[in-house]
């Protein structure tokens, strides 16, 4: 499931918290997040996503995958 983005600013956070919902599918521990101020590694992560989960639900093979990583950003 993509992430949404909040109304809420970031920065208006006084203890600079990042706050999650829980569900049973979580882990034991809490998760971790991370952001990037960088349009190609946030591209690059959205892609990865995308095509993790198409090889996850048998829409492309092992090699498929494989020529993706090493051809991005060519191919989708």
């Amino acid at each position: 499931m993509p992430t949404e983005r909040g109304t809420a600013r970031y920065n208006a956070n006084p203890n600079l918290a990042l706050h999650y919902d829980d569900n049973d599918n979580w882990p034991p521990r809490s998760p971790v997040a991370m952001w990037f101020d960088d349009t190609i590694l946030d591209d690059f992560l959205k892609d990865w996503a995308a095509v993790q989960k198409k090889l996850y639900a048998g829409e492309i093979t092992q090699a498929e995958y494989f020529e993706w990583k090493i051809m991005w950003p060519s191919v989708l």
